[in-house]
């Protein structure tokens, strides 16, 4: 049965708590399309919306949450820089169901697994309670940048400062060339007209023309901190470039070091849609930090000795069997590229399915 929310103080406290922390999506041509959330404002919810968006100025989006799926009707107040500003109207909540076709793996060819699972809210954690070694490791790449720049910082930290806020609100990089052209910031840097906000709030900064702040991100999902520049003078892309290789390395000598704790457990996956998995996890001491239910978790999809990707997805249910845990889980992805690799599996073992039947009539 189907309930409405009409009260939009409501509606906007489901926003705040939900839409940070759960994958919405939007209502396109009738599928669902993962959005970005940038932030929610007395003005409306801003969202990165998909390549392709509904016509006209009405937006459904959904989100699902303890067996529910909620409905949120908006209207599009207007469009920036591939960004969009949605006034809610009104919502509904309904009954949660599964509405895409899973495939069963536990029989058959296909040897598909998860390993390498650790719950997302937990990486921070990690990296602060050993601060020896991250301080190493940053340490070290300072050393190698430092002299090309007027100042840069490094830092990984688990509360979000202001910057850190605004390179995960719009997942994309801060590079102001010069400040005296703010034309020259482009659509594949975080919006000017933010930078000016963020930079009413510096210290004596005002000697200071470029400025970079690139995002550092365990497994390319979790924002662990960022490197942070200010220069006198104008920056080339190149100098970008340096810091984003800097990034880069940082992340992997984070990753190699051990700190973070996760399961290198094989468990074979049940089942298998666009919309999420399930797999078979054994009993564990770290199974009480790895999977909550609503909770994100990381996890390496191993498809064959060649195909490997990382994921994100909500722990949407825990069963117990007989001797392990059936981990149910919702994908989570920050865009919908990030589904492909699952994709062209499903559409691979459909191909397969097909020809085994084909092949079971003709020998029949």
């Amino acid at each position: 049965m189907e309930k409405e929310i009409q009260d939009l103080e409501q509606i906007n406290k489901i926003i705040d708590t939900l839409f940070s922390v759960l994958p919405v999506y939007l209502l396109v041509n009738g599928k669902s399309q993962i959005v970005k959330i940038i932030t929610n404002t007395s003005q409306g919810l801003v969202i990165k919306p998909p390549a392709v968006v509904p016509k006209g100025d009405k937006r459904v989006l959904t989100i699902t949450n303890s067996g529910s799926v909620y409905i949120f009707i908006f209207k599009k107040l207007g469009s920036q820089a591939g960004y969009e500003l949605l006034k809610p109207v009104q919502a509904s909540t309904k009954k949660a169901h599964r509405e895409t076709e899973r495939f069963d793996l536990s029989a058959g060819n296909f040897r598909v697994f998860a390993t390498n699972i650790v719950k997302q809210g937990e990486i921070g954690k990690y990296l602060s309670g050993d601060s020896a070694k991250v301080s190493s490791i940053t340490k070290n790449a300072l050393a190698k940048i430092k002299h090309k720049f007027s100042d840069v910082k490094i830092y990984v930290q688990e509360r979000q400062d202001h910057i850190m806020r605004l390179l995960s609100n719009y997942d994309k990089a801060i590079f102001i060339p010069d400040a005296d052209k703010p034309e020259l910031v482009t659509e594949d840097y975080v919006p000017y007209n933010e930078y000016v906000k963020l930079k009413s709030t510096y210290k004596n900064t005002e000697k200071y023309r470029s400025e970079i702040a690139f995002p550092i991100k365990y497994r390319n999902y979790t924002l662990i901190g960022y490197i942070h520049v200010l220069h006198k003078e104008p920056l080339e892309l190149d100098a970008f470039n340096l810091i984003k290789l800097s990034s880069s390395n940082i992340k992997r000598e984070l990753q190699n070091t051990g700190i973070v704790q996760f399961s290198k457990e094989i468990c074979n996956i049940s089942d298998i849609s666009e919309s999420g998995l399930s797999f078979i996890h054994p009993p564990s001491i770290l199974n009480n930090k790895l999977f909550i239910t609503s909770e994100a978790i990381l996890l390496d999809l191993v498809f064959s000795e060649e195909h490997k990707v990382t994921v994100r997805a909500i722990v949407r249910n825990i069963t117990a069997q007989e001797k392990d845990f059936r981990i149910g889980c919702q994908f989570y992805p920050q865009n919908e590229l990030e589904m492909q690799a699952v994709r062209e599996f499903l559409i691979s073992k459909t191909k397969q399915d097909l020809e085994a039947k084909d092949s079971h009539i003709t020998t029949h």
